[in-house]
């Protein structure tokens, strides 16, 4: 068979042809990624910093409950353990967040409502490049919708959460059942999910919920805790009950508390809205401060963490941050080296 004679004029057209469709091609994977298709898996670049840089996600607020954005790096000033330390480490930019939304079946119907009412506003509070699963829970958490960018498939997945009373009939009108939660669960299965995301998505928990939990649900939960700053998961929540005494011993904030969330008490309807894009723009506008420690952790220890803010300029109302980290051994933080009993 003859070779035709045109054939090896054609190869440079070939190559261009296969460049021009490898742009075309980035080009729609680039905008569909803005669109929010979902991504089955998020394949966003790592960051890599040093394993023993300790970062601290900070939020300032004035007086007024707004946040301060226009703080520098030597605004600030990080304690731990009572020892200033010399940052090393400073950003301001937003990041894209993976938001695990937890809902507790037994809200009242006053909170259902507004729940129900505020659905698209909740999806709607955060940007395109963010992801969210949901989750209901009652004894255990099921999780109801896998993390995606499609905020009309979460608020498809939402609208059909069974809610339960918290109160159910007895042996006797004084012997009730109670269905309480189970949070802890809910929040360490939250948690497992949220640390396989990308490493450069701020990680996220939202709860709901009326704050009937069970009983072991009233003491102390150090692993989940330990689990939450270990992996640098922020814990928001809104809370059902509006009293102080009822304030005060929320369950939720066993959990905002330490890893510097928040949890909120929205009344009326339209404050749950409200409520769901403070949680979104808190959580996204952090400034993130980073230090090496001075001393080198010989075992595994809890350390804990202050920040202030130096500038006299601004009046400063609360400062919002994780409380504390563990430190661990250098041999911990790599295995497989040999490391000096000097070092």
């Amino acid at each position: 068979m003859r070779r035709p004679k045109n054939l090896g004029r054609r190869k440079p057209m070939i190559k261009i042809c296969f460049k021009l469709l490898a742009i075309i091609l980035g080009f729609m994977v680039g905008v569909g990624l803005a669109q929010g298709v979902d991504v089955r898996e998020d394949q966003s670049v790592d960051l890599e910093v040093p394993v023993d840089l300790v970062l601290v996600p900070v939020t300032v607020e004035d007086k007024g409950g707004k946040l301060i954005h226009s703080l520098q790096k030597n605004d600030f000033e990080v304690s731990e353990d009572g020892i200033v330390q010399n940052l090393t480490y400073f950003s301001v930019e937003p990041s894209p967040l993976s938001i695990a939304f937890l809902l507790d079946r037994t809200i009242d119907d006053r909170a259902q409502e507004s729940f129900r009412q505020n659905m698209r506003a909740l999806v709607e509070a955060f940007s395109g490049f963010d992801e969210m699963a949901f989750y209901e829970f009652l004894a255990v958490a099921k999780k109801l919708q896998d993390f995606t960018f499609e905020k009309d498939k979460l608020v498809k997945t939402i609208s059909k959460v069974d809610f339960v009373p918290v109160v159910l009939p007895g042996l006797s009108k004084l012997m009730p059942v109670v269905n309480d939660s189970d949070l802890d669960n809910a929040i360490m299965t939250a948690a497992y999910d949220l640390q396989r995301r990308a490493r450069n998505r701020r990680k996220v928990i939202f709860v709901v919920s009326n704050g009937v939990v069970s009983f072991s649900e009233r003491h102390d939960q150090p692993e989940t805790k330990k689990f939450l700053l270990e992996k640098g998961i922020v814990v928001y929540g809104i809370g059902q009950g509006n009293s102080f005494l009822f304030r005060k011993v929320d369950p939720i904030k066993k959990y905002a508390g330490p890893t510097g969330g928040e949890v909120f008490y929205p009344w009326k309807s339209r404050a749950f809205a409200e409520t769901y894009q403070r949680i979104s723009v808190a959580a996204r506008n952090q400034y993130i401060l980073g230090y090496t420690p001075q001393n080198k952790a010989q075992e595994e220890t809890y350390r804990r963490i202050s920040v202030r803010v130096t500038n006299n300029l601004h009046i400063v109302g609360r400062i919002r941050h994780r409380a504390g980290y563990y430190a661990l051994p250098r041999h911990l933080h790599y295995p497989n080296d040999q490391v000096s009993k000097d070092d």
